[in-house]
């Protein structure tokens, strides 16, 4: 079978993300890309997304070229959607995977989503958007629904500190430092997590109902001191967390919702659980809840593939839908019009993992306690401070560090464990607890016991008498 022809648009950090993910399947190739940028016109698509070698595939700014390759699919990335682009595409008969804030099309306006659904049924196309959120996690909450006879209300929280990205562009519309009771800083929010409104309608539509009103509630926390953000002034008392929760009703009965929790630093008045994942809550016959992490290897990763990690699991959705959305009815897709889509499985041998030691017993602190949770302690403050020295040692940026030590803090001593490639052994990480919770003498002891299992397993040991 002939592999699908396949055109990026855009080259940014998620863009390059899907190049790599493309690069890396033989039923995909890559045949064109496209750029807005004059000065990336004529250049290679290796040379623009950063990768060592070069493709024989040149940018143009023209979508007069892109329609001529005659593409199965353009993976479409750009930060803001042109309809007018799409369209073109469409009725070209050209399919479009896009992370444009996208999945049902009501983020974009009822006129422009009648539009794109009528260039592509004229066309013969679909259309598909997903990502992480939206996207990812409307699909894995409607798959748990799979164990329940019935549910009544489908929830999916986002919450993560994105402190170290506070000062980007992108996130002006959050209004990060203005002050407590602005007028109309809810109805900005509302504006900028609008796309939440889409994925509540498409979360709906996957669950085999019609939502009749989609509303956003939101609330604030504020900062408890003044904060250092490069390119943001935050002081005390003013906004540094956002709850935006975006919910479906229907028949007067609310039954979807998804909703971001976004904060900016851990000193917040009043204080927000920030867990680092997303969660999922299902009330139903039975009852389910998942929490769904996808933070990266720190054992295992470089600098570069930590900070990207972001871009990986915006992208990777998308890309990975392309066959099965080139197979799709004409008209905009959604996830209940694709077979089940995955990534590709590639054997790989485990990392190896220290022999585990039992945990200290009625301890305050235990192998479940987050890197956070244990600065309480003076042995966590100077674990932290290690962590931050190891991420000043690859970071190129303080941004860098600052979002290394950030995601770190919110994983668990039994994680970091995990994550660290043997790099960091359960004994290293028990002793560390034990130090925490004032039990310096149970290191003593596990050393003893490791010294005593190594004599008995030793042959030296049958040379001495007995």
């Amino acid at each position: 079978m002939k592999p699908y022809r396949v055109v990026q648009w855009t080259t940014g950090n998620v863009s390059r993300e899907a190049v790599k993910g493309i690069l890396e399947r033989p039923g995909l190739e890559l045949v064109g890309v496209f750029a807005y940028s004059a000065d990336k016109v004529g250049r290679d698509l290796g040379e623009l997304c950063g990768l060592d070698r070069t493709l024989g595939v040149a940018a143009t700014n023209r979508i007069e070229d892109i329609v001529a390759l005659q593409p199965d699919c353009v993976v479409y990335m750009p930060l803001h959607p042109e309809i007018e682009h799409l369209e073109t595409l469409l009725r070209a008969g050209i399919n479009v995977a896009t992370t444009a804030h996208f999945m049902t099309g009501r983020a974009y306006g009822e006129e422009a989503r009648a539009r794109l659904e009528a260039a592509a049924v004229e066309g013969g196309a679909s259309m598909f958007g997903s990502g992480i959120n939206p996207g990812y996690m409307q699909h894995l909450a409607s798959v748990a629904t799979n164990v329940c006879r019935t549910a009544s209300y489908v929830r999916i929280l986002e919450s993560f500190d994105i402190g170290p990205w506070a000062g980007d562009a992108n996130q002006d519309e959050l209004g990060w430092g203005r002050p407590a009771g602005d007028p109309n800083h809810a109805a900005d929010i509302k504006h900028a997590t609008i796309p939440f409104g889409d994925a509540c309608e498409a979360l709906a539509e996957l669950l085999d109902v019609s939502v009749d009103g989609i509303r956003c509630d939101v609330e604030f926390t504020y900062a408890g001191k003044d904060l250092d953000i490069p390119g943001r002034d935050v002081r005390a008392g003013t906004v540094a967390g956002v709850y935006a929760r975006w919910i479906g009703s229907a028949g007067g009965l609310d039954v979807v919702e998804t909703a971001v929790k976004w904060t900016i630093t851990a000193d917040l008045v009043p204080a927000w659980d920030i867990t680092m994942d997303y969660e999922i809550e299902i009330r139903g016959h039975p009852n389910v809840t998942l929490r769904a992490g996808v933070l990266p290897e720190f054992g295992s990763m470089t600098m570069d593939e930590m900070v990207g990690i972001g871009s990986v699991i915006t992208a990777m959705p998308v890309v990975n839908a392309i066959p099965a959305v080139v197979a799709a009815r004409p008209g905009i897709v959604g996830y209940s019009d694709l077979p089940a889509v995955g990534t590709r499985l590639i054997p790989a041998s485990p990392p190896a993992q220290s022999a585990a030691v039992p945990p200290p017993s009625r301890p305050h602190f235990t192998r479940q306690s987050t890197l956070q949770e244990l600065t309480a302690s003076p042995v966590g403050r100077l674990l932290n401070r290690i962590v931050a020295r190891q991420a000043k040692k690859t970071a190129t940026t303080d941004r860098d560090v600052a979002m290394f030590v950030g995601m770190a803090a919110y994983q668990s001593i039994e994680q970091l464990v995990l994550m660290s490639d043997g790099k960091m052994s359960w004994p290293v990480a028990d002793s560390i607890i034990d130090l925490a919770n004032g039990q310096p003498h149970r290191i003593a002891g596990r050393a003893v016991a490791g010294v005593r299992k190594r004599w008995r397993a030793s042959p030296c040991r049958s040379r001495w008498p007995t």
